[in-house]
């Protein structure tokens, strides 16, 4: 569990990698590894006991189990079930985050578009007096252009503000040229993407500091749910005199439902953001680049169509731009066969089953005030976490071949035999070779299509588990 919650996606990604070797870190993640092992058999056994309480009468040693029991009409098996199902996500994405090897290429190129480019930001930020002179120079232009407008109704003192605002909005969305010190930040690349555009770099930071933000709102809000559900749970624990009959078992009590909710619940809800910032900002990375790629070819094509003049030059940026996208498509090739390809897999495996009961439950359960709240934010965030990385994975795709439908007319101006060959084999690669892109593991690549594929699919399995649910579980 990461504390640091003012700086989440940036401060996460560099205590996981550079602080990979602390012995302290690996005992605390295995602790929480064996915790929710721990919980997810507990849940195991509960559901043994709701359906065969003499093979397994787990009431008798154990308060919560007790719990469940006596609320058996409220807690069912399918409940328990879907508490397993979070288990094993908790399991799933300690394996892939926090147990695993840091030095692989997943996670340096992770950490060069995260940490890296973010700490080269920060060195060179500008004075902030500059900052300031910058964001005044620029509400003074905004001003001037106002006086030269007749009829304007608006005070003097609202429109003053509003351009300081709009000045302040303008530093923050072109901060290469307010907030940086351009040269000194062209000239501190990244390590892996060393040729990414500067505008895709203050792309990447501008897209940390929005994550750390939306993030740290997230934490206070998630957490504020979890005081309330450690409430209510404390509170039904008191109203039911035969569950906790002592001061040691008011002492256990607490101190597991302290744990099932509040470390289980954050290291569930921080295996999720870290899902998701790592998912969006390495698309956004490699779009705008695929994007970029797509542009100079784009303008380079209409220059060889309409002059006809092919040089030397031409043929350098050819080169140029058709190696780098080999390049990048390379990185996300082995990229995805390290990592993402089978970790893909296993959270749609395994996160359909699981969002679709909590859609059940919620529509066919009748829940109450509190749970439907608890369970309409389970299912938002796992919404989220299944929405963010599979969508951006496919634009990945969809920017990567932008550059498809302007090879064809291309090509015949080209005079070098060689180059006109490699242009000719990325076409053909491009309309019948395999996507070069993330995947799904067996099921596919992640393109749109298949993503249009996976809705149906789940559609079908709400489908099933809906009637399975309402001819078991409502009476």
């Amino acid at each position: 569990m990461f504390l640091n919650i003012r700086e989440f996606s940036y401060g996460q990604i560099k205590q996981l990698i550079e602080q990979e070797n602390d012995h302290r870190l690996r005992l605390l993640y295995r602790f929480e590894f064996f915790m929710i092992v721990c919980y997810y058999f507990r849940c195991i056994a509960i559901i043994i006991m709701l359906r065969w309480p003499d093979i397994l009468p787990l009431y008798r040693f154990d308060n919560l189990a007790l719990f469940v029991w006596v609320y058996r009409n409220i807690y069912n098996e399918f409940v328990v079930f879907i508490l397993s199902l979070m288990a094993i996500l908790c399991l799933l994405g300690l394996r892939e985050f926090y147990l695993c090897d840091k030095q692989t290429f997943v996670f340096r190129a992770i950490y060069d578009l995260m940490v890296r480019n973010f700490e080269n930001y920060r060195k060179c930020l500008k004075n902030p007096i500059a900052i300031k002179d910058s964001i005044e120079l620029r509400r003074q232009i905004y001003l001037r252009q106002r006086m030269t407008v007749n009829g304007l109704i608006i005070p003097m003192s609202i429109f003053s503000r509003y351009c300081w605002l709009k000045a302040w909005l303008d530093s923050w969305i072109e901060i290469d040229f307010f907030r940086l010190d351009r040269q000194m930040f062209i000239k501190n690349p990244m390590k892996i993407f060393d040729k990414t555009p500067v505008r895709t770099r203050v792309y990447l930071v501008q897209c940390i500091i929005i994550q750390n933000g939306f993030f740290f709102i997230f934490h206070l809000f998630a957490l504020f749910i979890m005081c309330c559900l450690y409430v209510f749970f404390v509170i039904e624990f008191k109203t039911n005199e035969n569950v906790v009959q002592s001061f040691r078992a008011w002492f256990i009590v607490l101190i597991d439902v302290f744990l099932g909710i509040f470390v289980a619940g954050m290291i569930l809800l921080q295996i999720s953001l870290l899902t998701i910032c790592v998912a969006t900002t390495a698309s956004l990375h490699h779009c705008c680049d695929f994007n970029d790629l797509s542009k100079k070819f784009r303008l380079l094509s209409q220059q060889l169509c309409l002059k006809q003049n092919y040089s030397n030059k031409n043929s350098l940026q050819l080169r140029s731009i058709y190696f780098e996208h080999i390049r990048l498509s390379g990185y996300i090739i082995r990229g995805d066969r390290e990592k993402w390809s089978r970790a893909s897999f296993q959270f749609i495996m395994l996160g359909i089953p699981f969002n679709v009961c909590f859609v059940c439950f919620l529509i066919f359960g009748h829940p109450g005030p509190i749970e439907q709240i608890l369970y309409l934010f389970f299912t938002v965030m796992h919404l989220l976490i299944t929405i963010f990385p599979s969508a951006s994975g496919a634009h990945v795709h969809k920017c990567m071949i932008q550059i498809r439908s302007h090879i064809p007319k291309t090509i015949p101006y080209i005079r070098n035999i060689r180059l006109k060959l490699q242009y000719d084999d990325f076409y053909n690669r491009f309309m019948y070779g395999k996507p070069c892109c993330f995947t799904f593991g067996v099921i596919g690549a992640i393109t749109y299509s298949t993503l249009v594929q996976v809705s149906i699919a789940y559609v079908s399995i709400f489908t099933m588990v809906a009637s399975f649910y309402m001819k078991n579980f409502i009476q």
